[in-house]
């Protein structure tokens, strides 16, 4: 008996199938994409416009600052300026936290092995194996800081009646004293820089000398550490 034209029912050649199924596909990734790059530029905007790290000025260097840390010719101080850690990175956290809500359950999912982990973040890779859930995993990922927490101490001098080259001398004497690591340094005529560090402590020496007068016109010493481990 012959069919009804209702009953027959039209496919697709397996060619036109496939390259609609990888349409499917692409537009798929393509949404995913434009998705990931709208969170990265809401993020941007508020890493744009949230509020700088707020800076305290302080009367007196700390004391476990200058335990740790050579100052040279305290009556001369102009400035002592602290910036806590949370202050330092809140702009950077802000701005991380959607595309660290996105990208987090990614990595768990994919990186079953903790390769990524292993290789980019390596000083959270101890946590997230003793993890029992996938949750409790995600949840070190998005309580993990991505900025820099320690709190920044800035102290400066001006018009110092000191020469240049001797402040320079005194500061890397006394710091490899106390067992500090000089790591680079630069001179020109009028700018001498070099930082330094130690364990979890880092910092630089900024001098600048006009050759023209008679003093230093500018020194400033800047150093991150964590206060709260370090006591101060």
């Amino acid at each position: 008996m012959p069919r009804r034209a209702d009953d027959i029912e039209i496919q697709d050649p397996p060619l036109e199938a496939l390259r609609k199924q990888h349409s499917c596909v692409r537009r798929t990734c393509l949404s995913c994409l434009s998705f990931l790059l709208v969170l990265l530029g809401i993020s941007l905007l508020i890493l744009k416009f949230t509020l700088g790290p707020q800076t305290k000025s302080l009367k007196n260097v700390p004391s476990t600052i200058t335990q740790i840390i050579p100052i040279y010719d305290f009556d001369n101080i102009d400035t002592i300026m602290l910036t806590e850690g949370k202050e330092r990175s809140k702009g950077v956290e802000f701005a991380a936290f959607i595309p660290k809500l996105v990208i987090a359950p990614i990595i768990l999912i994919l990186d079953r092995d903790n390769n990524f982990v292993r290789q980019y973040r390596p000083d959270i890779e101890s946590e997230i194996k003793v993890q029992p859930t996938g949750w409790k995993k995600f949840m070190v990922f998005m309580k993990t800081p991505v900025g820099d927490h320690r709190d920044q101490i800035r102290i400066d001098w001006h018009g110092l009646p000191t020469d240049a080259a001797f402040i320079r001398e005194y500061y890397d004497t006394e710091l490899k004293k106390r067992n500090f690591l000089i790591d680079s340094h630069s001179e020109t005529n009028e700018i001498r820089q070099f930082t330094f560090s130690k364990e979890s402590i880092q910092g630089s020496v900024y001098i600048n000398d006009n050759p023209t007068t008679p003093e230093t016109d500018a020194v400033s010493l800047t150093v991150n550490l964590d206060i709260n481990k370090t006591g101060v």
